[in-house]
């Protein structure tokens, strides 16, 4: 039940540690795999009865690992939250925390600057009467001292999440602000000193983001309609997120993620889509978006890990069940003989309310999961590129 995966840079000479795969699990905490997926090893060190909540890994340097995680206290009653750090690449944290938390404050993220690693950002918001208080805090010298910027007076009395840090200027944070009427993607400059809002989706929820090599800034939305169902949208900025503009995708995808991969000074951004409403879940461009290339749906994923089929058999046999794909996928060999009669049918409608941002369609989501058991053997995703 993993609910977000990552893969560690690759191995510096003193690391060796380089490509490690993580996930997050509401059940396990933070895991991590140097077998891409086929075991999985719990991370140690987290205070007892601790719940880790998110982590980063640093750009430079795959054994320097941060997590959040929140200790239980006395009753049950959740502790206080803090980020806690490691220096083996995720296998041990030192217990006492980089960061605490304020009184009665969550932590919803933290991030390594990858110009200045020195540099750490920590989001965190308290809950008051006239909403959230949203504040960042940020670190010069690697976690030593602190200092905090409250983010209500220029964001709103909404939580604020960290997208990422400008990979070329660690004095810019692009931040996602969850407000009633509507996501908002914020900027931050100058270590949170100013802050402007520069794009709001009126009944939207933030889907996808990502900062390109060239300094371009993508952003994708769902908006939800009178109808209960959502509309693709998207916007990009040239400016480095002073101002935004309409980014016109063939057939308006309803966008679910974003990344970019730089090869030999080559880059190419690949496109997450809502297999069901858009025909398609991956497509790839070479020239940021204007033109897509689509590269797989569901049902032409030929076969399950043979490492992981095991654990797997129930929720494929279910896909199958759904006329997702062919029976072969569950009981062939890895890269066998597959079925299904396109990417666009299939799934049983399960209604979701809108604002829980999750998949409206139970059978996407089941298919995510063996989705990303097939994708962990073609390519490597790196969280903040």
């Amino acid at each position: 039940m993993a609910n977000m995966y990552a893969v560690g840079p690759s191995a510096i000479a003193s690391g060796g540690v380089g490509d490690r795969f993580y996930a997050l699990s509401p059940f396990q905490g933070l895991a991590w795999s140097d077998d891409e997926s086929c075991t999985w090893q719990t991370a140690a060190g987290l205070p007892a009865g601790a719940a880790a909540s998110d982590f980063f890994v640093d750009p430079s340097d795959p054994a320097h690992v941060l997590a959040v995680a929140v200790a239980a206290a006395d009753g049950g009653v959740a502790g206080a939250g803090g980020v806690f750090a490691s220096t083996d690449g995720g296998k041990t944290f030192a217990p006492a925390p980089l960061y605490s938390a304020a009184p009665g404050a969550t932590i919803t993220g933290v991030e390594i600057a990858r110009s200045n690693p020195r540099v750490i950002y920590v989001a965190t918001y308290t809950t008051t009467s006239a909403g959230a208080a949203p504040v960042l805090a940020r670190s010069a010298d690697g976690g030593g001292s602190w200092t905090s910027t409250p983010l209500a007076a220029s964001a709103g009395a909404a939580v604020v999440r960290i997208l990422a840090v400008d990979p070329q200027d660690s004095e810019v944070v692009y931040l996602r602000v969850l407000a009633a009427g509507g996501d908002a993607v914020a900027v931050a400059r100058n270590g949170g000193a100013s802050v402007a809002v520069p794009v709001t989706f009126a009944r939207g929820q933030l889907s996808a983001f990502a900062r390109l090599s060239s300094g371009t800034v993508l952003a994708g939305a769902l908006i939800f309609t009178d109808a209960g169902g959502t509309d693709g949208t998207a916007v990009r900025s040239t400016d480095g997120g002073v101002s935004f503009q309409p980014w016109t995708l063939p057939d308006r995808p309803h966008l679910v993620g974003l990344a970019e991969r730089v090869e030999n000074g080559r880059p190419r951004l690949y496109l997450s889509a809502k297999n069901y409403s858009d025909g398609w879940a991956l497509a790839a461009s070479e020239d940021e978006g204007a033109t897509l290339t689509k590269l797989m749906t569901y049902d032409q994923v030929r076969g399950v890990k043979p490492c992981a089929r095991q654990i797997c058999q129930d929720t494929c046999n279910f896909e199958n069940m759904q006329g997702i794909w062919d029976l072969s996928v569950c009981t062939g060999s890895a890269g066998g003989s597959g079925g299904g009669s396109g990417g666009s049918g299939g799934g049983c409608s399960c209604g979701i309310h809108p604002t829980s941002g999750r998949a409206t369609r139970l059978a996407e989501a089941a298919s995510a999961v063996l989705f990303c058991l097939w994708a962990f053997t073609r390519a490597r995703r790196r969280r903040g590129s």
